[in-house]
């Protein structure tokens, strides 16, 4: 007893270095999911998440921007039809031409993107 009361700083010193160490080791970083907030994710769980918000958000940026490029290219028929009065055939082609390609590529970019979806729930390797 006598030894412990003589190196009290020594052995405070060591058994809090050895709980530190446990703690350390015992128990890792974890936060709330940012897709399930009621799961806890590590480091490279929370880093798969954000690719996958990320890809969402591009996904979706992808469509809106095609939606308003539809619009755009119909408010433009539409007003060189009322400023002239007659239809341009050639022009009306080309915007049902680009309509219809935004339309198909944004489908595309949502296909890709739910196999892409499927491949990393499945943990087969993502095709770029």
């Amino acid at each position: 007893m006598d030894t412990i009361k003589l190196n009290y700083p020594i052995v405070a010193t060591c058994l809090l270095a050895i709980c530190l160490i446990f703690f350390a080791y015992g128990c890792p970083e974890q936060t709330n999911s940012m897709i399930d907030p009621s799961r806890k994710v590590g480091i490279q769980e929370l880093q798969g998440e954000m690719e996958l918000l990320i890809s969402k958000y591009d996904t979706r940026v992808q469509d809106l921007e095609s939606q308003q490029k539809i619009k755009d290219i119909i408010f433009g028929t539409s007003i060189s039809f009322m400023s002239s009065g007659t239809v341009d055939p050639n022009a009306l082609i080309r915007d049902i031409a680009a309509a219809y390609g935004l339309l198909s590529g944004s489908q595309l970019a949502a296909k890709k993107y739910t196999t892409r979806k499927k491949r990393k729930a499945t943990g087969e390797t993502p095709v770029p």
